[in-house]
């Protein structure tokens, strides 16, 4: 291979796995893999109640409309079991299960016979109930996917009652004829529910998910999956395209790639979010294509403005057929300078005078504007706080103007860009945040949160 075509080689190999890098990693800890643990064991106990069991038959007893009442999960454990697999065990449960009995007797009275019938109601307390649930994590065509795997159920020994009746040979028959089979069944159609009810919840999950989320004005943010979840020893990593992109064109591509993000680090919290500028920047860039940062000011609108700023001089501007046009030379370009996210770009800005419906071009200067965020966070979304806006523009007026416009302009699409790349993805589980912290490190932005 020659030295130009290696050249050529190794920079699409390169450029085909950049474009593969996560810019949203999310990993979740131990202490949010226990609470998907408490609600599945929650939801699997609602699922269980009322399952009908079958009617049991004998010589001269049956029993019917045996179904559980009440079934108690237990204290449980989540285990992760690398590359991909979650695992729930539950013990020290208990099973509640009401039925109908109903035993007949023949009684013979000399030369004839008779048959006298009993009915009633029994409950069934069955404790030591465990179980064993095992899942595969993977990425369905970038939809998150929770397959379902083998399930394991144990019981412990069936303590019947009989009730609405003090015969004992009565409560014998059926206290013997239901023990058993009530626990066999139980055994038998425990798997199989469990098995049916997550693998419908787990695929109504996955379809429901779309993972282009809208965003600010008429942009997006792509949160497939670019791989299948990693199960590390105490956490679940999952790897998020976080991708902005402009509603008009989805496949939009952009002139630079995405970051590597660190490994996550050990948190105190359910969930540690670790995201790059890429999020932003393609952001940025999708607004800089949809010209969002193009803003025309009128005279009017020039002399409104000059009243908040009684100091800076009118100048041309008085003039009630003198305008401007304030818009992005190229896209703003975001870096991570602790504790800000640097935002800078070049801007052009061009007066124009418009007479009899005519309008020609008076000046056109370049600007170059340096935006400083801050990020903090109240109980349910991170904020982003514009520190400073700086323009180089020599009219204070048109500056205080044009930094007024990229302040309201930039603050709330970046916060939007990384509220949605965020939380969307858990939000679609149902969970949703109570506490969040925020960190701008060096190469990444740090999210740590709890759920519930």
């Amino acid at each position: 291979m020659s030295t130009i075509a290696r050249f050529c080689f190794i920079n699409f190999y390169f450029a085909i796995v950049a474009s593969q890098r996560a810019s949203v990693q999310i990993s979740v800890k131990q202490s949010g893999l226990d609470q998907v643990k408490d609600d599945v064991l929650s939801f699997i106990s609602s699922k269980l109640a009322s399952v009908l069991l079958p009617t049991f038959y004998g010589e001269n007893f049956q029993v019917s409309n045996v179904k559980i009442d009440v079934f108690e999960a237990g204290s449980g454990e989540s285990m992760t079991s690398p590359p991909n697999g979650y695992k729930i065990i539950s013990q020290g449960g208990a099973v509640v299960v009401k039925g109908e009995w109903k035993v007949w007797q023949i009684a013979h009275f000399f030369t004839s016979s008779i048959t006298l019938s009993y009915e009633g109601a029994l409950s069934a307390q069955i404790p030591g109930a465990a179980f064993t649930q095992d899942f595969v994590l993977r990425s369905n065509g970038g939809k998150p996917e929770f397959a379902v795997g083998s399930c394991e159920v144990d019981l412990g020994k069936v303590q019947v009652q009989v009730h609405d009746t003090s015969r004992p040979w009565v409560i014998e028959t059926v206290v013997n004829a239901t023990e058993q089979p009530i626990r066999d069944a139980l055994l038998r159609l425990m798997c199989p529910v469990i098995t049916e009810v997550l693998r419908d919840e787990s695929s109504a999950l996955t379809r429901r998910f779309d993972a282009n989320f809208p965003l600010f004005l008429q942009t997006g943010v792509k949160l497939d999956l670019l791989r299948s979840p990693a199960a590390r020893l105490d956490s679940v990593d999952i790897y998020v395209r976080g991708r902005s992109f402009p509603l008009s064109n989805p496949q939009l591509s952009f002139p630079f790639p995405s970051s590597l993000l660190p490994s996550p680090l050990t948190s105190s919290h359910m969930s540690r979010f670790t995201l790059s500028t890429y999020v932003i920047n393609t952001l940025l860039y999708s607004l800089h294509v949809d010209e969002y940062f193009r803003e025309s000011f009128t005279s009017g609108q020039i002399r409104e403005f000059s009243q908040t700023l009684p100091r800076a001089p009118l100048g041309i501007f008085a003039s009630r057929s003198v305008g401007i046009i304030f818009e992005s030379d190229h896209f703003p370009d975001a870096r991570l300078k602790p504790p800000y996210i640097e935002i800078s770009g070049n801007f052009t800005l061009t007066v124009r005078r418009t007479l009899a419906s005519r309008s020609r071009t008076i000046s056109r200067s370049r600007a170059e504007a340096t935006i400083l965020l801050s990020l903090s966070a109240n109980s349910s979304a991170v904020q982003v706080i514009t520190e400073r806006t700086e323009l180089s523009l020599g009219n204070p007026l048109i500056r205080a103007m044009a930094s007024d416009f990229l302040t309201k302009a930039i603050g709330p699409a970046v916060q939007s860009a990384l509220n949605h790349a965020i939380f969307s993805f858990p939000q679609h589980f149902g969970y949703s945040p109570y506490f969040i912290s925020t960190e701008v490190a060096e190469n990444f932005i740090r999210v740590d949160a709890d759920f519930r």
